[in-house]
This record gives structure tokens, sequence and C-alpha cells, in this order.
């Protein structure tokens, strides 16, 4: 009976869909102010966001409630961007390609299986174009 009733435990676990946690972070290590404001589909994603040199801001954070491994789009949601640069210049790193974030991807957990992302776009001062 103890066999079964482990066998059972562990088919119950084994099915268990997972979870998986996202978040998304604009990171400036630049020597300039950048205010930036997201767009989706058109629409403004939020505020403006002011990030000073050397300063980091988280711009979105979700969760889902099936395991998934696969590294994601970081910039699926982002179709567009006002940036300015204080004291002038153009940020020529696109923020809606995904190709131009980085991606962490850990897996927390086991059963069930759980996985972490974290999607960073990192803006330096090569960058910036003059």
């Amino acid at each position: 009976m103890n066999r079964l009733t482990g066998a059972a435990v562990l088919m119950m676990l084994a099915s268990c869909s997972g979870e998986t946690s996202y978040e998304s972070f604009i990171k400036n290590y630049s020597d300039r102010e950048i205010n930036v404001l997201l767009y989706n589909n058109g629409f403004p994603r939020g505020d403006t966001l002011r990030l000073t040199p050397n300063s980091t801001k988280s711009i979105s954070r979700g969760s889902s409630d099936q395991a998934e491994e696969e590294e994601p789009d970081c910039a699926e949601r982002i179709d567009s961007a006002y940036v300015e640069i204080t004291g002038g210049g153009t940020l020529e790193k696109d923020i809606s390609n995904g190709a131009n974030w980085e991606v962490k991807t850990d897996q927390t957990q086991s059963i069930p299986r759980k996985f972490d992302h974290e999607c960073t776009f990192i803006i330096r001062n090569s960058d910036i174009a003059e």
C-alpha cells in the first residue's frame, strides 16, 4: 500500500502544470538622463520612465500558470517608444527589437516546474548618437 500511495503522490506532482514568472527592466548605464515612454498597439504603456545615469527601472511583471522554459520575446508588447535624451542625442538601439534584450532564465523549482525569466534592455553611451 505504501508503494501505491507513493506512486500516486509522484504522479499527482508530475501532472501539475507549474508556473512561470516574468519581469522586464530598462537599465541606463549611460552618463545621460533619459526619458522613455513605451507604446503597445499605438497606446502608451504607462507613465514616462525617468532614467537617471546608472539606474534601473522595472517596466513589467507577470506570471503564468504554465511552466514555460523557452525564453520569451522581451519586446513582444512594445511596438515603439518615445525616447528623450537630456542634452540631445538619439538612441540608436531599437527597444522594440527582441534581439536587443538580454534574457536570463532560471528553473527555480523541479516539481512542479517553475521558471523565472528576467528581460533587460541596457542603454550604454555607445548606443547614443550625437
